[in-house]
């Protein structure tokens, strides 16, 4: 067993998508997209990149995006991004954004902290 953190990028930076044009479109995912215990979800929203690059969070498809308030991060409140408009996505200050590196699979870290037992092994 290893840390979460050893195995995926822990809330990748902006800068990333440093050489993106500001009217770049993106998904725009709100907390309220998220569901419980569903490992995907449709992303219905957009918004330009310069609309959302200072106050949301950043992720990309194939990241895990966590809850990490009360009581969503209890109650399991994950998802595995996928299907976003330019591959890019923004949401809810409030998540964690874990991606997975080398060959370890977006679904496999969801199962892990959509898991009740969770708190236990992390």
């Amino acid at each position: 067993m290893v840390a979460l953190g050893k195995v995926c990028v822990m809330n990748p930076r902006k800068s990333e998508l440093a050489d993106l044009e500001g009217s770049t479109v993106v998904s725009f995912v709100p907390m309220s997209d998220i569901g419980e215990h569903e490992m995907f979800f449709s992303s219905k929203g957009t918004k330009r990149l310069d609309e959302v690059t200072t106050s949301y969070t950043y992720f990309a498809d194939n990241d895990v995006l966590l809850a990490k308030v009360t009581p969503c991060f209890e109650n399991g409140k994950a998802v595995v991004a996928n299907d976003l408009v330019n591959g890019i996505g923004f949401g809810s200050s409030e998540l964690y954004v874990l991606r997975p590196t080398g060959d370890l699979i977006p679904q496999w870290v969801f199962m892990i902290v959509a898991t009740h037992n969770r708190n236990k092994r992390m």
